[in-house]
């Protein structure tokens, strides 16, 4: 029995190990690509003498894939936090409408510089209890998965049903060209679809959707 049990930690922990190697080397390759866009602007800008428009638009482009970086970093942080047991759920009654206003402005520039089109149909009287960090970190990657995903000119609605006394918040987008046996690895983490990985609607780092799963198990 006690060999047994040796054993079986033995096990745990190679596969803890393997986790880890694994994790290692999905964050470096996840790093590499806003690192090299980085690096490339950089010593393009500086291999001769530029305008200052051309400058400003520089130092933009390096802005907006720092961050992109800042925010795979950010998203690294919560999800090690959530996975090591580090937050704690503190339950309070949340009305979702305000909410879901409030995470939408976050998106809202995105969605209307590519013609997209929100529709909030939860109702005032749609009234959860949650954490409000987690339901933050929920919502807002919801949201932004949405957005990303949507194609120009498209639609992400809102929409919240109530069965008894229990609440179900639905988010959903028009357009979305997932194949469906790619549909069960969305929660993977650092997995996307080929149309992400080739420069798709948006630069995303394959963290939203693992985090809203891991949210939601302890929300």
């Amino acid at each position: 029995l006690l060999r047994g049990d040796f054993a079986e930690a033995e096990r745990r922990l190679d596969e803890a190990f393997e986790r880890e190697r694994a994790l290692t080397a999905d964050v470096a390759h996840e790093l590499r690509t806003p690192v090299a866009e980085l690096r490339t602007i950089t010593e393009i800008t500086l291999s001769r003498l530029r305008e200052p428009d051309e400058y400003r638009q520089a130092l933009g482009e390096t802005l907006e894939t720092i961050r992109t970086l800042q925010g795979l970093i950010e998203k690294l942080l919560v999800l090690a936090r959530l996975e090591a047991g580090e937050v704690k759920p503190e339950l309070d009654t949340i009305a979702l409408q305000p909410v879901l206003a409030q995470q939408w402005v976050q998106v809202r520039g995105d969605a209307e510089r590519r013609g997209l089109v929100y529709e909030d149909r939860c109702s005032a009287d749609a009234v959860v209890a949650a954490d409000p960090r987690l339901l933050d970190v929920v919502l807002s990657n919801a949201l932004s998965n949405a957005v990303a995903y949507t194609p120009d000119g498209g639609r992400v609605i809102a929409e919240a049903h109530c069965t008894g006394r229990t609440w179900t918040l639905t988010v959903e987008n028009t357009g979305c060209q997932l194949a469906r046996d790619d549909a069960v690895k969305v929660f993977d983490r650092f997995w996307r679809a080929d149309v992400a990985r080739s420069g798709g609607t948006a630069l995303h780092c394959g963290l939203g959707l693992p985090l809203v799963r891991r949210a939601m198990e302890i929300i």
